[in-house]
């Protein structure tokens, strides 16, 4: 990031402000003021640059537990460094016992939400929703997915009584 005034130039305006006549309240310890506020400038530019794109989690699906726990310590995840070094030893503890991958399971998981709704009404359009059938959106940086279906229902009858002549 290129800073608009050099810090030097900064530093002597500083310097000057504090020489004048009527000094600005403040101007004991200026100069260190001045390099702070330009120190913290740069870092947050710097950490801006760095920020990971919404919908994502900034861990690879690798399942590389080594990557993983790198992106922990960079600060490349969407959560703190303990707990994402929680989840990543916790993934791959599940991996080791054969816990991960089966995509089976995940659509069982999946449709026992569903076990919920009493009416077959609800239980078709909640397992149509579940299995992707229809539109998804959000993931978990915005905190879930909003998943919705869509079913044309028939006309139930006349919107009006008839008109007798």
């Amino acid at each position: 990031m290129r800073l608009p005034l050099p810090l030097p130039a900064v530093l002597r305006f500083v310097r000057f402000a504090c020489q004048a006549p009527f000094k600005p309240p403040g101007c004991r310890g200026a100069h260190l003021s001045a390099v702070a506020v330009l120190a913290f400038t740069a870092a947050t530019a710097q950490l801006a640059g760095a920020q990971i794109a919404p919908g994502t989690t900034g861990i690879d699906s690798s399942g590389n537990a080594g990557s993983e726990a790198a992106a922990c310590m960079n600060g490349r995840t969407q959560q703190g460094q303990n707990t994402c070094l929680s989840e990543v030893r916790n993934a791959n503890a599940d991996k080791r016992a054969g816990k991960l991958g089966a995509d089976a399971n995940l659509s069982a998981n999946a449709l026992k939400r569903c076990e919920v709704f009493q009416k077959a009404d609800d239980l078709a359009a909640c397992r149509a929703r579940v299995l992707g059938e229809q539109n998804a959106q959000g993931g978990v940086a915005g905190g879930g997915v909003l998943r919705e279906a869509e079913t044309a229902l028939p006309a139930s009858g006349p919107a009006s009584p008839p008109v007798k002549p």
